[in-house]
């Protein structure tokens, strides 16, 4: 299996580690309100890299770039594209967006991630 970025790989665990992002699901990035958002952990890793989140305020629609495949500029490719292209993109928003047991939490995807990736 394709190997990210150590430095990418060591920010994006520690993010989801850090309890400062709310975790969510079938999205990247929803906003509740002013400070009111939670992330797909695959919104987390376009926070880390992009440094802004996956969500367009003007039109007020996620940002689906990563999953529709565009290769944004130093972005780990093995995260782009869309779940059906990528076997790696598909577990991580598996384990994100389960049901019930197959639902893991941030920490756990940061063990995944550590682990496998």
């Amino acid at each position: 299996m394709e190997k990210l970025p150590q430095d990418f790989k060591e920010k994006w665990i520690a993010a989801l580690r850090s309890g400062e992002f709310e975790q969510g699901r079938n999205a990247l990035c929803r906003v509740y309100g002013i400070a009111d958002k939670s992330y797909c952990c695959l919104g987390v890793a376009y926070r880390v890299f992009m440094g802004e989140d996956p969500y367009d305020t003007a039109s007020g629609y996620i940002d689906g770039r990563i999953r529709e495949g565009a290769i944004l500029k130093g972005f780990p490719e093995i995260l782009t594209g869309t779940t059906a292209k990528s076997d790696v993109v598909k577990s991580l928003v598996l384990m994100n967006d389960g049901v019930g047991d197959t639902t893991k939490s941030f920490s756990e995807i940061a063990d995944y991630i550590e682990a496998n990736l």
